[in-house]
């Protein structure tokens, strides 16, 4: 493929993998995945040397049971034997995979199948952040100095992070923009911390030294990408929320944790996987009053978004220019001085253009954060990209699609930390002559990485474009995050959950 075809595939990814819409109106469309069965359908299954992963994939169609699995669980390319007669999904699956090193899980009709843990004390240390007018600060990165785990604070500042017993000995660290970084031994910590941040400033005589021409750090950028990004393969586990507000009102909230399987950075043909691990959702679909409002896709279009990985906004060789750039001058992030740089269309035509700031850091040369949106004539000409299915009358604008993405730093590289997304859009019923706002936010974030060398996706178990998240999720579970590192939920978020379950 040329480099040409590749930045063409890059523009639109960006337009439609951020935050893709999908509209219904009085009618709601069933995803083709949904099967009629129950996972308490009974059985009668009699199979002579099955391939295992055959009959998982049996016990998905035939049982209606959503199976996941660890491949390092289970041996799935093993030969076996079964004859089973009247037996739900659940007691074959418990019958041939039941040993003391595997973990079962099954609520509704999900069924995790993993490693069983070993046993350890758990670590669970909660928290907030302010800085020093006792403001509370959001999206401070929280992570261990020497293990790829991590989250983030929510809108209030506040966090929760579970961790092992083996990293009594690693060190805490809370980062944030603007801000300088603080570490806390977590041996020293407490189970209930209250961080302080200090602001940083930049001295002058700091710019006038490490200025740079801007198309020098985009070039040096493109030049230092691979040595500053994984060069392995990676399994991700990944935190994943979206909410929609009607109104000012919750009307959809969903959460989730999945897997993604991400291919090296030098390797940007090789997109990412994903796979749905557990979820739970508020769905009252009652208060829409005159829209069904859903989005198409979340999680498969959030894992694939990666800037560094596939260059977007960057100039590519022998390519037309999109964007011209500017550098606006400096400001501190983990620390670290980074260069500012923003960039907008050079001519704002209509296509899936964006405006925005990078943000470089000026030693390594990586990208560390980047916050842009659609272009003023994009946005205008965006309805086609994100609204996909309306009725005649109903008419639908977007009014803005803004996004941020961070990276943070282990042992010497930097790994995708955080992809966050906002949309604005207004709904005009002509009928009822009724108008309505909808804003829809989704954000991941990616807590824990793991080589992934053998680790495949089948494609039986892999999250599509097409699926909605809400209609992955069955029931509710109270201790759903239960060893799992999410953002947590702002309050008013956690009151929506609290009251439809009560």
């Amino acid at each position: 493929m040329s480099s040409g075809n590749t930045l063409t595939k890059t523009k639109y990814r960006m337009g439609r993998y951020h935050m893709n819409i999908i509209l219904f109106v009085m009618l709601f469309l069933c995803p083709a995945y949904l099967f009629s069965q129950t996972a308490h359908t009974l059985l009668t299954l009699s199979y002579k040397d099955i391939k295992l992963s055959d009959l998982i994939d049996t016990l998905r169609i035939k049982g209606g049971l959503k199976i996941s699995y660890d491949v390092n669980a289970i041996a799935v390319d093993s030969v076996i034997t079964i004859n089973v007669t009247d037996k739900t999904p659940e007691s074959i699956l418990r019958d041939i995979l039941g040993n003391p090193r595997t973990e079962i899980i099954i609520r509704d009709n999900q069924a995790v199948i993993r490693i069983k843990a070993p046993e350890s004390k758990k670590l669970t240390i909660t928290g907030s952040v302010k800085d020093n007018r006792d403001k509370p600060l959001p999206y401070v990165n929280i992570a261990l100095k020497n293990k790829t785990v991590g989250t983030t604070t929510n809108n209030a500042g506040e966090f929760t992070l579970l961790l092992s017993d083996s990293c009594r000995n690693d060190t805490l660290s809370f980062s944030c923009l603007g801000y300088q970084t603080r570490f806390i031994p977590v041996s020293s910590a407490s189970y209930k911390l209250e961080v302080k941040l200090d602001e940083t400033s930049i001295s002058l005589p700091e710019v006038m030294i490490r200025y740079k021409n801007v198309d020098d750090i985009i070039s040096l950028f493109k030049a230092n990408q691979k040595r500053n990004y994984p060069e392995k393969k990676e399994l991700i586990t990944s935190f994943f929320r979206e909410a929609i507000k009607e109104d000012g009102q919750y009307v959809n909230v969903a959460e989730a944790v999945i897997d993604i399987l991400k291919f090296p950075y030098n390797k940007p043909y090789r997109l990412e996987f994903v796979k749905f691990v557990k979820g739970r959702k508020y769905l009252d679909v009652q208060n829409m009053e005159d829209v069904r409002f859903r989005i198409e896709g979340g999680p498969f279009y959030f894992a694939r978004i990666d800037i560094a990985r596939y260059m977007d906004f960057f100039p590519q060789d022998n390519e037309k220019l999109l964007y011209k750039y500017k550098l606006e001058g400096l400001d501190f992030e983990y620390d670290r001085m980074v260069f500012l740089v923003s960039f907008e269309p050079i001519d704002d035509n209509g296509i899936l253009l964006y405006k925005g700031v990078l943000r470089i850091d000026i030693n390594s040369y990586a990208l560390i954060s980047a916050e842009f949106e659609l272009s003023k004539k994009a946005l205008k000409d965006s309805r086609k990209y994100f609204i996909q299915k309306e009725s005649n009358r109903i008419k639908a604008k977007p009014v803005y699609a803004r996004y941020y993405i961070n990276y943070r730093p282990y042992k010497g590289i930097w790994l995708l930390n955080k992809v966050k997304g906002e949309m604005k859009i207004k709904v005009n019923d002509r009928d009822k002559n009724k108008k309505h706002i909808f804003i829809a936010v989704s954000e991941m974030l990616l807590s824990n990485y793991r080589d992934a060398d053998d680790i495949k996706f089948k494609p039986s178990e892999q999250f599509k474009s097409n699926y909605i998240l809400t209609e992955q999720i069955k029931g509710y579970d109270p201790e759903f995050w239960k060893n799992y590192n999410v953002i947590k939920p702002d309050e008013d978020i956690e009151n929506v959950f609290k009251k439809s379950h009560q």
